[in-house]
């Protein structure tokens, strides 16, 4: 790294004479280092900071005069928007193996539908409100067997996102693993 130029060190000697630089011994080498020490002891790290915002694409009555019209969308005959519905948000700090539960049970947009699919978003911003150009799909998850309503959760792991539905009449589950090597 720029550390160990030594034309770097010399520069910024120069420019600051009065101050005491320090150089790490190695520091090219911090990254593989660190990398070979949590490839050996993963438990070592316990929680992390999102990057990025997540949540679930859900649809709601359209609010006429409050939200885009280039968004609108029409099911089943009625006005509607997908909106991003917040389960973590950009720097909260996760523990691994660490919940969140969305509050509220989830219900078909189709009546008598046969299954139920979400689509998983990130977003950079800390509070989307709409699917749109600031959010991107990270995976889809399928419940089958519909009756009435799902609970959905999110779970962080080392790399990867589970993602579980839970049919609240069947108590069956759909699980979808996300992996997110180098988002998180």
């Amino acid at each position: 790294g720029f550390s160990e130029s030594e034309f770097v060190y010399q520069t910024i000697k120069e420019s600051f004479p009065r101050t005491k630089l320090l150089r790490a011994n190695e520091a090219g080498l911090a990254v593989l280092k660190g990398a070979v020490l949590y490839g050996h002891s993963p438990g070592v790290i316990s929680s992390r900071r999102c990057a990025f915002t997540y949540g679930v694409g859900l649809y709601r009555v359209f609010l006429k005069g409050h939200d885009p019209e280039d968004l609108k969308c029409k099911i089943q005959g009625e006005d509607n928007i997908p909106v991003f519905v917040k389960m973590v948000t950009v720097g909260d700090e996760v523990g691994i193996g660490e919940t969140f539960d969305l509050d509220e049970e989830i219900f078909p947009v189709k009546k008598d539908a046969p299954q139920m699919s979400f689509k998983i978003y990130r977003s950079a911003l800390d509070n989307p409100v709409y699917i749109d150009e600031s959010s991107i799909q990270i995976g889809k998850l399928t419940v089958k067997n519909i009756t009435s309503s799902v609970r959905i959760s999110l779970c962080f792991g080392l790399t990867q996102i589970t993602v579980m539905a839970v049919n609240t009449d069947t108590k069956e589950n759909a699980i979808a693993e996300l992996d997110l090597l180098g988002e998180l």
